[in-house]
């Protein structure tokens, strides 16, 4: 088993403090959150990726997160190992 902690940075807000997640947590609170907050709000051309999809591939959910302009990056990793 791994767990991966990862950072999301605002591409174009610099002053914007990273955001930090778990794949699971952020997957949480896109589908249950900000999947049909923001395709109502801003562009439901993002919306190409559906939320099956956001919920089966983490490539997926990156690129409707990078789609939103934010960047992506595993910063962490703990295995059984490190436990």
């Amino acid at each position: 088993m791994k767990l991966h902690i990862l950072k999301l940075t605002d591409q174009e807000d610099h002053r914007e403090d990273p955001q930090y997640y778990t794949i699971k947590k952020l997957r949480d609170y896109i589908l249950k959150d900000l999947y049909d907050i923001w395709g109502e709000i801003h562009a439901p051309h993002v919306q190409e990726i559906t939320k099956e999809q956001i919920e089966s591939s983490d490539e997926d959910m990156f690129s409707w997160l990078n789609g939103w302009g934010y960047d992506i990056e595993i910063i962490y990793t703990i295995t059984e190992n490190d436990l």
